[in-house]
């Protein structure tokens, strides 16, 4: 692996690896929470509001305001599922009704009567009202049928008007969509369409259980409840099946561009169920007329059709459109279900009748087609994910169904078997609704326990087995050490569960690559898949054509590869695997690919948590080097500098006296060498205090006093003390001072920083001209200019020539080098005395350094006794 340095390492490694542990990451059990999110948005498209019926949020508090929040309606689960336990009151109300409607006899002559007829206190006009008038009657009931004329006078008893096996067919097709309503989509009401599909079902049921209930036995109210909601079922329903086609797999332009268009289309409903609702019970009371309630009828079966039919259309629009491959699954299944179960009621029976025509369908067989609708539903939930149930819930789903609706045909066998008992002896009637239901619900755990074997065995073995496989998987994962374990791990794993042929696992940190597989190679991987990749494979060896493409690897064909999938997590790719045949022969199905994706997904969240432990190990172990570098650094330039200042001192010490005469008179040629040795010596000296200082400054502030300074005359020592350097290079220094200026500072520290920019004048100033030291005070600030006529500064320079060890750009007229610590002494001793230092260039050409001091004691000055 490359090794990493230390300046270009991250300095949040500790953060992000808590942050990600933190939110899950590192887990390998957020598999279903990763995969809703994602597909609430990429798989369905569908947005993150509601339907028609409301929005998906919670209405939060506002600020000041005390009361308590409310919930919105449309996203409590427990709402919707208290409508649907509700809704079974209904449900059994109407079943019971339903068993209690009247007819004529089946061999009664209804084409030899004429109109208008009198049935008991009532006229009726018609087939149809004649029909109304006699369902409203009690089953075995002596009617006397009198016509106006007197041809006809007829005493006929009425009989039950539908038979077992459709009452049997009505019950459970009624238990099938109340099932479905209830354990479905009511815990699922937040996510589209489940809210429209919950509402269609429950009513689809509800209009069902109560069909042929057209007038109550008795008084109109409450009695006239029970048709109000069949028609009210019939007048929402509409609505509800339209926005599902135009919401789902694909939300349409049209409900953006047209808001109004879905509560158009409820008021119109109601108002026409309002419209029927009216004139039938105006006819039953005997004020209004029959036609009055036949032309909102087929009104109502017109506009039934008619948006029922705009539904299908939406639907498959966008299953043509949508371009994720599962949504177009779940659509196509949803509209097969949908259009078989609804079109014999919607089209071949209720059509005709709203046209005056004879119904296609006798209406048993039409409502044995319903069926189809729960069931398609709950097979889109168990075969395709739907709502993005997980493998386990949608079993225990399918489970629930089948039992449930076992123990409605084990209530209604019951109840059969009940009436003839009763028949026999009569006074067992009350019991017989009690024993059977207690019957019916005591046969329900063994029912599902029986159709959970049976199911496992046949229709999830295949997924069940990879459920468990990805638990052992998971847990194999977590002993891992290394990325290379990994690797192998899921290589293994991989051959194992779909029997391959060839495979082979590549992931990748930073320039290491970890290989594994039947063909491992020592070399790196010479391609990948492209970006935005995620999974592609070769023609006809999967049963997904959507990620078949002719552009497959050639390097991977000829190595007898098939299949690639990439190794990503959270947007992060971690590497990319490839597999060859399976060794069966077989093409890759769902259910393969499902656990490649589960288990590449696995392994590349273990590794993106190996990764951030392995970069913070490296980053640790790299700043603690670092540390330990500078650590030594500081300790041998403080023990070099220490080291140097005694014998420069003395060489300087030895050079004055020789200078002085002390040993005799010296002449002009070994003066010159003298004061040679003699400023050498002291700029030496500067260096080494400039070197020692700096190490004091990097490993604390070392302890100063302050107090007032002149700053006039410790400018004037320093000019006097460098001066004999500045004649050496023909250079004039210059001060520029209305008075004594003070500062409130250390003057020893003062001395060096005038020092420093004096001394860095001289050596970048070319000789012949003249360094300018300007003093000021203004107010409570004094400040000191040092001006040279060198070449300047570098503008990309300026603010990095106060760091250590940095140095600007080589002086053209000095050939002295220092440590690239002079101007960062300055700076820091500087700001330590509560001032400021600037730098720039001068009009004109040189450099410009501008020190600006506070006069008196401020609470910037950071002093330290």
């Amino acid at each position: 692996m490359t090794q990493k340095s230390a300046s270009n390492l991250p300095s949040s490694f500790g953060e992000q690896l808590g942050r990600n542990n933190h939110t899950g990451l590192g887990r390998v059990d957020t598999s279903i929470l990763i995969r809703q999110n994602r597909m609430a948005n990429q798989v369905t498209g569908w947005p993150a509001t509601g339907g028609f019926m409301g929005k998906t949020n919670i209405d939060k508090q506002a600020p000041g305001n005390n009361r308590w929040p409310r919930l919105n309606w449309s996203k409590s689960h427990w709402l919707h599922i208290a409508f649907a336990v509700a809704a079974i009151g209904w449900y059994i109300l109407g079943g019971m009704a339903q068993s209690k409607i009247s007819g004529l006899p089946s061999d009664f002559q209804l084409d030899q009567l004429t109109y208008p007829l009198s049935v008991g206190q009532y006229s009726v006009s018609s087939e149809s009202e004649l029909r109304a008038r006699v369902a409203g009657e009690p089953v075995g009931y002596p009617l006397l049928l009198r016509s106006e004329d007197g041809s006809i006078n007829t005493l006929v008893t009425t009989q039950k008007l539908y038979t077992a096996f459709h009452g049997l067919i009505t019950r459970i097709n009624g238990l099938f969509f109340l099932a479905v309503s209830l354990i479905v989509f009511a815990p699922r009401i937040d996510k589209n369409p489940a809210r429209d599909l919950f509402w269609a079902c429950l009513f689809y049921g509800l209009a069902i259980m109560i069909g042929g209930v057209y007038q109550p036995q008795g008084e109109v109210w409450p009695g006239a409840l029970m048709p109000m909601m069949r028609i009210l079922s019939l007048a929402v329903l509409p609505t509800l099946m339209l926005h599902v086609g135009l919401s789902f797999p694909l939300r349409t332009r049209i409900l953006d561009r047209s808001p109004w268009l879905m509560p158009t289309v409820l008021l119109a409903g109601l108002a026409l169920g309002g419209w029927q609702f009216w004139a039938w019970t105006r006819w039953f009371e005997g004020i209004g007329d029959w036609n009055a309630i036949d032309i909102p009828r087929r009104a109502g079966g017109i506009f039934l059709a008619l948006f029922v039919g705009s539904g299908y259309v939406g639907m498959i629009y966008g299953y043509q459109h949508s371009e994720q491959e599962r949504g177009r699954e779940q659509a196509k299944w949803l509209l097969w279900g949908i259009a078989m179960g609804s079109v014999p009621y919607v089209f071949l029976y209720g059509l005709p009748l709203a046209l005056g025509l004879t119904p296609l369908l006798p209406i048993e067989v039409a409502r044995l087609f319903s069926i189809v609708i729960p069931i398609s539903m709950s097979l889109v939930v168990i075969r395709f994910r739907f709502l993005d149930v997980d493998i386990i819930i949608r079993r225990s789903l399918l489970y629930v169904l089948l039992a449930s609706m076992m123990v409605g045909i084990y209530a209604v066998i019951g109840i059969f078997i009940g009436h003839r008992v009763e028949e026999r002896w009569p006074e067992t009637g009350p019991l017989v609704p009690i024993v059977a239901t207690i019957v019916a619900a005591s046969l329900f755990t063994p029912t599902r326990l029986g159709f959970a074997q049976l199911i496992d065995r046949v229709f999830f073995k295949i997924r069940y087995d990879h459920t468990q496989a990805l638990d052992v998987f998971r847990g194999e994962l977590r002993g891992v050490e290394d990325q290379q374990q990994i690797a192998d791990s899921l290589a293994a794993f991989l051959v194992k569960h779909l029997g391959l042929s060839e495979s082979s696992v590549v992931l990748q940190h930073e320039e290491e690559y970890f290989l594994a597989g039947e063909k491992r190679s020592s070399k790196p991987p010479q391609q990948s898949l492209p970006e935005g990749v995620r999974i592609m494979a070769l023609p006809g060896s999967t049963a997904r054509p959507a990620i078949e493409t002719e552009g497959f690897s050639q390097a991977w064909r000829e190595d007898q590869y098939v299949l690639a999938h990439t190794i990503e997590a959270e947007g992060n790719r971690f590497g990319h695997l490839v597999l060859g045949r399976k060794s069966t022969g077989r093409s890759y199905v769902a259910e393969d690919l499902d656990l490649l994706a589960e288990a590449s997904r696995e392994a590349a969240i273990c590794v993106h948590r190996m990764n951030l432990k392995q970069d913070f190990v490296d980053e640790v172990v790299a700043r603690h080097h670092v540390e330990e570098m500078n650590r030594f650094r500081t300790q041998f330039f403080a023990q070099f500098a220490h080291d140097l200042r005694s014998p420069l001192t003395s060489i300087n010490w030895a050079a004055r006296n020789l200078l002085d005469g002390v040993v005799g008179e010296v002449s002009p040629p070994q003066v010159t060498y003298l004061e040679g040795i003699e400023t050498s010596a002291r700029q030496l000296v500067r260096l080494v205090n400039n070197l020692l200082e700096a190490t004091r400054l990097e490993s604390g502030m070392p302890e100063i006093e302050f107090s007032q300074v002149n700053l006039t005359a410790t400018v004037e020592e320093s000019v006097s003390k460098l001066k004999a350097t500045a004649e050496a290079k023909k250079i004039s220094l210059e001060i520029q001072s209305p008075g004594a200026a003070q500062i409130f500072g250390n003057e020893e520290k003062l001395l060096e920083v005038i020092d420093n920019l004096i001394d860095n004048a001289i050596r970048y100033a070319p000789p012949e001209t003249r360094i300018e030291v300007t003093i000021t005070t203004t107010g409570d600030r004094s400040s000191f200019v040092v001006e040279d006529r060198g070449p300047g500064l570098d503008p990309q320079d300026i603010e990095a020539i106060f760091e250590p060890y940095r140095q600007g750009a080589s002086s053209p007229h000095s050939t002295q080098q220092g440590f690239g610590l002079g101007l960062f002494v300055v700076k820091s001793w500087v700001e330590r005395m509560g001032g400021e230092v600037h730098a720039g260039n001068r009009e004109g050409g040189g450099a410009i350094f501008t020190i600006d001091l506070p006069t008196r004691e401020t609470g910037d000055s950071q002093e330290t006794t």
